[in-house]
C-alpha cells in the first residue's frame, strides 16, 4: 500500500508555492502596468569590492533543491508546524511582492566574459531573470526560512539543522557573487523572516487544525453506533 501524504502538507506546500510565484511574478506583472519610475540602486561601495564568481551559480541554483527538502522536512515534522511556518511564508512573501512593487530596486550587473559551463550558465541566469524584485531577496529568505522552521523541532536531528543553516549562508553568499543582489538585500530578508514568524505565532494559525476536527463526543458517540448496529 502506498503511504499518503497528509492533506494539510499537501496543502501547505502548495499555499507556499504558489505564493512564492505569485509575490515574484505578480509584482513583475504590477509594475509592467503601473507608470515607470526610476529604480533604487542599493549598491555600496563594498558592494563593489565583491568580486563576481560564476561557480557560485551552482548554489544559487541549487538553492531551489534545497527548498523543497527543506520545506518538505519542516511540513512532515508536525500539523501544527506546517501551517505555522506557512503562514510566517506566505505572510513574508506578500511583504516581499509589496516591497517589490513600492520599492522598485535594481543594480549594474558585470559583463560576462569567456566561454565554458559557468560563463554560460550566468549568461542563462541574467537573461531569465532581469535585475528587479531585489529587496528584500527571496532567496535569502526561503533559505532562512527552511533554517528557522526547524528550529525546535524535536523531530529533526541537529545535524540536518546545521546543513540547512550552512545552506542559508552559502546561498545568501552566492547571492551577491553572482551579482543578483546587493549586501542590504540579506539582512532585510532575514529581518522580515523574523517578524514573519513572530507574528505567525501571535495570531496562531494553527488553530484551524482544531475546529477543523469534529468533536469528542461526536466520534464517540459514531464508534459506538458503529459497534451496536
Amino acid at each position: 500500500m502506498k503511504k499518503k501524504f497528509p492533506a494539510v502538507v499537501v496543502l501547505c506546500f502548495a499555499a507556499a508555492a504558489a505564493f512564492q510565484l505569485l509575490s515574484y511574478f505578480g509584482a513583475r506583472a504590477l509594475l509592467a502596468v503601473l507608470p515607470e519610475r526610476v529604480p533604487l540602486d542599493m549598491t555600496t561601495a563594498l558592494d563593489r569590492m565583491i568580486p563576481l564568481s560564476p561557480p557560485w551559480i551552482l548554489v544559487y541554483f541549487g538553492a531551489y533543491a534545497s527548498w523543497i527538502a527543506g520545506l518538505f522536512l519542516i511540513l512532515t515534522a508536525g500539523r501544527a508546524r506546517a501551517v505555522r511556518v506557512t503562514f510566517a511564508y506566505m505572510l513574508a512573501l506578500a511583504v516581499c511582492g509589496i516591497c517589490f512593487v513600492l520599492l522598485p530596486c535594481t543594480l549594474v550587473r558585470p559583463e560576462i566574459e569567456g566561454r565554458g559551463f559557468f560563463p554560460e550558465a550566468m549568461r542563462f541566469l541574467y537573461q531569465a531573470d532581469s535585475p528587479t524584485n531585489l529587496f528584500p531577496s527571496i532567496h535569502v529568505l526561503a533559505s532562512w526560512f527552511c533554517f528557522r522552521g526547524m528550529t525546535g523541532c524535536p523531530k529533526i536531528s541537529r545535524a540536518v539543522k546545521t546543513v540547512f543553516f550552512v545552506l542559508f549562508v552559502l546561498v545568501s553568499l552566492s547571492t551577491l557573487f553572482v551579482k543578483q543582489h546587493v549586501i542590504a538585500d540579506i539582512p532585510s530578508a532575514v529581518f522580515l523572516g523574523e517578524a514573519c514568524f513572530l507574528a505567525s505565532r501571535l495570531v496562531r494559525p494553527e488553530r484551524i487544525l482544531h475546529r477543523s476536527r469534529p468533536p469528542a463526543s461526536f466520534i464517540s458517540s459514531a464508534s459506538e453506533g458503529k459497534q451496536t448496529s
